[in-house]
């Protein structure tokens, strides 16, 4: 069966897994260099094992393409995957959809499965409808609405090991191309849910809106752990033995951002605005998390001494999170912003990420490089290198053994041993103080009233 993907950014993952599945895929690209780069098996992304699972079908069943016209006439699957980017008032931006739709009118065949993978407002399913009624008329097509549930830095298992499938459509009997794609998957346990186009448009949203809560929620009950002395992982444990609540998104961090959070709670909030609802809880989500990263540079700041002016401050990630290559929305750089607006000197490290737009940063290539010297090093980004740090050798490369950790890698333990001062998110305060004795501490207690 023949699948035609028009975008290759992040959801080239579709066409090389496609392939994988079985299918005959051909992904459309318009950039000449893209193009010719991705026909060599270089990727515009850095995603764990996707450049394999590309080199191991490019030659055979996968195909990249500027002229979409002879992979959409030999395909029963037409699936967009374009961005739909912000605009001013956080609204999805679709021109990049209803063009691309515009392209291909021409070739498409009777019967096709159209489908949207791009993340959409409800109701871009029947716009795009009435748009191809318009451009071929008579011509009888499925207008299917898949939206793709990947997280960046897992991307390829999350496709071929998926909590659901999800498809939308008005015509469930014309569904025959979309179910023989995902048939290899449902036969290994993957559920498969049927619904509206609308359902289907609303539940990308929806959940993704809804994790986002959960990141926010957590970040703010970790404040409030530090303020009375409770210890977030703890806490996080206790909870998630709820099989109501379970452990997912209950990790505390520098605040979300990427390429699906941040914009897919924007178009939400639009979306309830042109309907005249009042989504309040998503407005408390969005400003949340804008709040949590503004924070940053403050902990930071109380971590040397109230003053950042002339410190050299390691920041260790770029990414908004780690096995990604992706700075959109991330918390690290905008940490490295506020920290240059207050005179710190920055010297950053990430294994993926080589930024543009950090002004004088100073961009290293290893992790002692970024290290030599410094009066502080700040974990952004949960990377495994970070993760096995070795805290003493890292304090005897500080200039001072401080060790802001926003992603919580290690435990009081571990860095106490260190010799280290360590501020983390949620938990108590490890300081090295200046006799060379260690104090641990919280931001305050809670006072009780005496029980007469």
């Amino acid at each position: 069966m023949g699948i035609t993907v028009v975008g290759t950014g992040y959801v080239v993952v579709a066409g090389a897994c496609f392939a994988k599945l079985g299918q005959n895929v051909t992904c459309v690209e318009s950039d000449s260099a893209k193009l010719e780069a991705l026909r060599h098996g270089k990727l515009p992304i850095h995603e764990p094992h996707l450049k394999e699972l590309v080199a191991a079908h490019i030659h055979n069943n996968l195909h990249f393409t500027r002229h979409p016209k002879a992979g959409v006439m030999a395909s029963d699957i037409v699936i967009l995957a374009v961005g739909t980017p912000p605009k001013a008032d956080g609204s999805a931006d679709l021109s990049q959809l209803f063009n691309a739709a515009r392209q291909l009118a021409p070739y498409l065949n009777p019967h096709t499965n159209v489908v949207i993978k791009s993340t959409v407002p409800v109701g871009t399913a029947a716009a795009l409808r009435q748009l191809l009624a318009r451009l071929r008329p008579g011509l009888k097509l499925n207008i299917v609405s898949n939206p793709e549930f990947l997280r960046e830095g897992c991307a390829v298992q999350d496709f071929l090991k998926p909590d659901r499938i999800v498809i939308g459509s008005t015509a469930t009997a014309d569904l025959g191309p979309m179910l023989r794609a995902y048939a290899p998957l449902q036969k290994s346990g993957v559920p498969l849910a049927t619904m509206s186009n609308e359902a289907a448009e609303m539940c990308k949203y929806g959940s993704n809106t809804y994790l986002a809560m959960r990141v926010a929620f957590i970040n703010e009950l970790s404040n409030l752990c530090e303020a009375v002395g409770a210890d977030i992982e703890s806490v996080t444990q206790g909870m998630g033995l709820d099989r109501r609540i379970g452990q997912h998104y209950l990790k505390p961090g520098p605040g979300f951002g990427g390429s699906c959070f941040p914009k897919d709670t924007s178009a939400l909030l639009a979306m309830a605005d042109a309907a005249h609802v009042d989504f309040s809880i998503g407005r408390a989500v969005v400003l949340a998390n804008e709040r949590r990263k503004s924070d940053l540079v403050g902990r930071v700041a109380r971590a040397v001494g109230g003053v950042l002016t002339r410190k050299t401050i390691a920041v260790l990630g770029l990414a908004f999170k780690a096995n990604t290559d992706d700075t959109r929305d991330s918390a690290a750089i905008q940490l490295v912003q506020d920290l240059q607006a207050r005179g710190a000197i920055i010297k950053a490290y990430d294994p993926a990420v080589k930024p543009k737009g950090l002004g004088d940063a100073a961009l290293c290539n290893s992790l002692p490089e970024a290290l030599a010297g410094a009066d502080a090093v700040v974990i952004a980004t949960e990377w495994d290198e970070f993760r096995k740090m070795n805290l003493v050798d890292i304090a005897k490369q500080l200039k001072k053994p401080v060790l802001v950790d926003f992603r919580n890698l290690f435990n009081l333990r571990q860095a106490r041993a260190a010799g280290l001062s360590y501020h983390s998110l949620g938990r108590a305060t490890i300081r090295n103080a200046s006799n060379g004795k260690q104090r641990r501490t919280s931001k305050t207690k809670i006072k009780l009233a005496a029980i007469a």
